[in-house]
């Protein structure tokens, strides 16, 4: 059975939808994370993921970092915080 054009627009769509939920989860996690280690509140931690391109950072490598364990990641952010107040 072929798929018509708008069935292959569509999942691609839901295909997409669903990775940055996922994205959105996996940023998320590493903000509680982070919140929890360090004793702050979200609303600081997500401020300073924001602030200093962790966000970023964490988007843009999500197709290796989610497949890390939790400290590994928490390593890498700490590394990436040294690196952009050095």
């Amino acid at each position: 059975m072929l798929l018509s054009y708008f069935d292959c627009i569509f999942a691609h769509r839901m295909t997409t939808e669903k990775k940055n939920m996922a994205i959105v989860e996996f940023v998320s996690f590493c903000i509680e994370r982070y919140k929890q280690l360090k004793n702050m509140s979200g609303k600081e931690v997500a401020g300073m993921f924001h602030s200093l391109g962790i966000v970023n950072y964490l988007i843009t490598n999500y197709e290796i970092l989610h497949t890390q364990n939790a400290d590994f990641i928490q390593e890498e952010i700490e590394l990436f915080i040294k690196a952009k107040s050095a």
